[in-house]
């Protein structure tokens, strides 16, 4: 799993929720260190915070999803959006920039675990 979000604290609080689920989990700081990641690694399910400074999350999944569209990738990593944001259409505009799914901050161990199960099966679906 990577966890993009540019506060620390939910960085380390994320982790140890997914840490705790049992998953491997790496971290990236900003957007750009995300892209360099996902450029050499692969991940189960990306979660990304959406207002971080530079790169926003929906740039980067742009980016992303450009990335796998050039590459000729038959199946794509799941995003799932994280923010603290409350204004209209801030999930639409999550949806429309290309993550799969939106959660709010701040989320809950039960939220995280919900998210990781339903995604990471979901993967596993389209593998198989």
């Amino acid at each position: 799993m990577l966890v993009v979000d540019d506060s620390e604290i939910l960085r380390i609080l994320a982790g140890r929720i997914l840490a705790k689920l049992g998953c491997t989990v790496e971290v990236a700081r900003d957007g750009e260190e995300a892209l360099a990641m996902l450029a050499t690694t692969s991940f189960d399910l990306v979660l990304m915070d959406c207002h971080m400074p530079g790169a926003d999350g929906r740039e980067v999944t742009r980016a992303i999803r450009e990335r796998e569209r050039l590459s000729g990738m038959d199946t794509r990593v799941p995003i799932v959006a994280l923010t603290g944001s409350i204004q209209v259409g801030e999930r639409s505009s999550c949806l429309e920039a290309g993550m799969d799914d939106y959660a709010s901050k701040p989320f809950t161990f039960e939220q995280l675990k919900e998210l990781v199960e339903h995604w990471t099966a979901a993967k596993a679906n389209t593998e198989t």
